[in-house]
């Protein structure tokens, strides 16, 4: 009942809600003639974008690498090439202000040698640094402090923070007891710019809890709580946003103990010693939108079941994943962004679980780099091959004290991939929070005016370099959307176009505001 009023009176509310206009201001194209070759693209903020790709027509001992750094309009501001040995893998990327760090780590070896790239966005120098490494060090997570490069990640299962800082020749371990029984579920540096978190999950004798730890710049120990969570309860992720009111806020979703499929979602509020911490449940008959990725009718007797479940104190479980994207603090209230998807298995002989763009990130979900760590240990032959349908993407406004206020969604149609590489990207002004994802060949957002109040969704096409040119083909596999700077999105992705001139296989990228 209570969704088939709201679909009433959205009815009503669409015909005089003012919606926040959209525009693609600029394009750039650059010719790609193998489609082998591994390329992504790397905002830079203000600094403008930066376009890294794989030349495979040099092998050998050194590959090409080609970078080509476009300025806030799209406009080539320099390219450089440059030779890495082919002992290394592109593994992740960190910006800071004008400068770029793209972390190169030796593939198929236990202990791994790393290759750090410090690119200066705005003169085009480039800086190599090669790390002296005497760890099995699996990396999951970076982020950069000032000059500063921390990296998260595994050593023989047991959680190890390194810290990088530039000129130097080796990892500095950051001081911190990490159990072996602990999984890292945030890296995440705070506002002031100096200061950083980590959170981890821990297992007790009653369920889990968590850890968080604040460093400074020097990776002292700041500050370090734990956060007792319910009963018989398994966090599933989380993250982390500071300083708010002096105190550290933590998000994420959990499951029931030996299960992986969410039950809600939960928000903390951290405080200093000596002060109670906040901690909130939120199992899903709190929200008016979470099931909009299903048919009206299905989602109405989903809501039902759910807040009857609420009503007995008990959650429904759901055989779905949430990927958190992040948390931000605007108009006094907490926003959380995140997507849900679905997962299929498929048999096959190669785990070809990360798509060949998935690795060229700087958002790490520790929730699934630790899933594909149990869930392919031991496996010899036949490997499992996931497939991910991603369903939609949800925004939630809390108050100040955690409690839900609003939320809503924006649908994602016909999407699935071997990567949980984020599909929808969102951002948050004064009046709106913009969502949008590109499906094949056009845009899709929506503009939320930080409320439960159904908004229409948008269909924009691409924008093409010329009036006449039509796209042939595109790669799903390839590409996405993601934020930029102020009110400035980017859509990126590969497709064969088709002119008066003839065919063409491009790289592009569409700048979109609002």
């Amino acid at each position: 009942m209570l969704r088939t009023t709201l679909i009433l009176f959205a009815g009503l509310l669409l015909l005089t809600l003012t919606v926040s206009a959209q525009e693609q201001v600029a394009r750039y194209e650059q010719e790609k003639k193998d489609n082998g070759e591994y390329f992504t693209v790397i905002p830079g903020g203000e600094y403008g974008i930066l376009l890294v790709r794989e030349d495979n027509s040099v092998r050998g001992r050194e590959n090409k690498w080609i970078l080509t750094n476009l300025d806030t309009d799209l406009e080539e501001k320099w390219t450089r090439e440059l030779s890495v040995e082919s002992k290394f893998d592109f593994r992740a990327y960190e910006h800071f202000r004008n400068h770029l760090y793209i972390v190169f780590v030796e593939a198929d070896r236990i202990v791994s040698e790393f290759l750090i790239l410090q690119i200066d966005l705005e003169s085009g120098r480039i800086v190599p640094y090669a790390i002296q490494n005497e760890l099995a060090f699996e990396l999951t997570n970076i982020i950069a402090v000032q000059d500063r490069l921390v990296m998260a990640g595994y050593v023989r299962e047991s959680p190890t923070i390194l810290s990088y800082t530039v000129n130097d020749k080796k990892f500095d371990v950051v001081p911190g007891y990490f159990t072996a029984k602990s999984d890292i579920i945030d890296l995440r540096p705070n506002m002031d710019g100096i200061t950083y978190n980590i959170v981890t999950m821990e297992r007790s004798y009653s369920g889990y809890f968590l850890r968080l730890r604040t460093y400074s710049y020097d990776s002292d120990i700041l500050f370090e709580r734990e956060v007792q969570m319910r009963d018989n309860l398994q966090i599933i992720d989380g993250l982390t946003l500071g300083f708010v009111n002096g105190n550290i806020a933590i998000a994420g979703s959990y499951g029931s103990q030996n299960s992986n499929f969410i039950q809600g979602l939960y928000f903390a509020i951290i405080k200093p010693e000596g002060q109670d911490n906040t901690v909130k449940y939120h199992d899903f008959g709190n929200f008016e939108h979470f099931f909009d990725y299903t048919s009206p009718r299905r989602a109405e007797r989903l809501e039902e079941k759910a807040s009857e479940m609420s009503g007995r104190g008990k959650d429904m479980k759901l055989s779905l994943r949430l990927f958190l994207h992040n948390m931000i603090e605007v108009n006094g209230e907490y926003v959380l962004f995140a997507e849900v998807y679905d997962q299929n298995y498929q048999r096959g002989n190669v785990p070809y679980y990360y798509s060949p763009y998935d690795r060229f990130t700087s958002i790490y979900n520790p929730y699934r780099y630790r899933y594909f760590r149990e869930a392919y240990r031991g496996y010899d032959d036949i490997q499992n091959t996931l497939e991910f349908e991603f369903l939609e993407a949800i925004v939630i406004g809390l108050s100040g004290d955690g409690d839900v206020k609003w939320d809503n969604s924006l649908v994602v149609e016909d999407l699935e991939q071997t990567s949980t590489s984020s599909m929808v990207d969102a951002y948050a002004d004064r009046s709106f929070v913009h969502m949008l994802y590109k499906h094949e060949e056009e845009i899709v957002y929506k503009s939320i005016p930080y409320s439960s109040v159904p908004v229409e969704e948008n269909w924009i096409p691409l924008r093409l370099e010329k009036d006449q040119d039509n796209i042939k083909s595109t790669d799903e596999e390839t590409g996405g959307v993601g934020y930029w700077f102020n009110n400035a999105f980017y859509v990126w992705g590969f497709h064969r176009v088709a002119s008066a001139e003839g065919k063409r296989n491009v790289i592009f990228i569409n700048k979109v505001i609002f």
